[in-house]
């Protein structure tokens, strides 16, 4: 069995009757997301609210089954989403780069079956780029634009490609004249051999994702991303190479 509780979590948790894959995978509070069966298993999200100090706290709590994605290290039975996501976040927290806060997550043989559980803390006062996005003025907008463009260069930076960067997994948190950003949903995160690979394919993604983005604001994004006032003929070469991504998925 391979279990990990977070920093400072086991206590929390154990204060809370919460110490075991068994005492999780029991839980019978209402689904978030009903359970979806695919790659021969199933998959779901719960809910549950736990104390500390005195404060209530909710946690979202993934179960799967035999839903697993294959890897170089496992070709054939492969692995359980969740522990992909699992190694995927802890890349994020080793480089600094800021996602969800894990609180507990542990996975084992049963029988015939690979089990997964996958914890972490709400993200309380973030919403979805999409979303928050809607009712900005121009300034909040670039504000906001620059956080998420910074963020995303770290992520590449350490050749780490999303797979699924899209603005609904990009949460976001005003605060004042900044934005703090987390980036949510690494089960599909892998390493690539070059950073302009987890470039050209994650922010081609977002692009054909963000239909309400203006050219100019596009433009501003990857100025920001790019850290560069005037794009040099590197930086154009990539935005021609995230053009013809797009322009190829677009004729899909």
């Amino acid at each position: 069995m391979n279990e990990f509780f977070g920093p400072h979590w086991q206590s929390i948790l154990e204060s809370n009757k919460l110490t075991s894959f068994d005492d999780f995978w029991s839980l019978t509070t209402p689904w978030f997301e009903e359970p979806n069966f695919r790659r021969g298993g199933w998959s779901g999200v719960t809910t549950v609210s736990i104390q500390n100090n005195k404060q209530q706290r909710t946690l979202f709590v993934k179960r799967q089954e035999n839903h697993t994605t294959r890897t170089w290290s496992h070709p054939i039975k492969g692995i359980p989403t969740f522990e992909k996501e699992f190694q995927n976040l802890q890349r994020f927290q080793q480089y600094g780069i800021p996602t969800l806060n894990l609180a507990f997550f542990c996975s084992r043989q049963q029988g015939n079956g690979q089990q997964a559980i996958f914890v972490t803390e709400e993200l309380t006062g973030y919403q979805p780029m999409d979303t928050a996005v809607r009712d900005l003025t121009q300034q909040q907008r670039r504000h906001l634009l620059t956080a998420v463009a910074k963020v995303a260069y770290k992520m590449h930076l350490h050749h780490l490609q999303h797979n699924c960067f899209y603005p609904k997994h990009i949460f976001v948190k005003q605060q004042a004249d900044t934005w703090s950003v987390k980036i949510i949903d690494l089960e599909k995160t892998k390493l690539t051999l070059t950073r302009q690979a987890a470039t050209v394919r994650d922010l081609a993604t977002l692009s054909r994702h963000s239909p309400n983005a203006s050219f100019r604001e596009q433009l501003y994004f990857l100025k920001v991303y790019f850290d560069e006032e005037k794009l040099s003929k590197t930086s154009k070469r990539l935005i021609k190479l995230i053009q013809r991504k797009i322009n190829a998925k677009n004729h899909n």
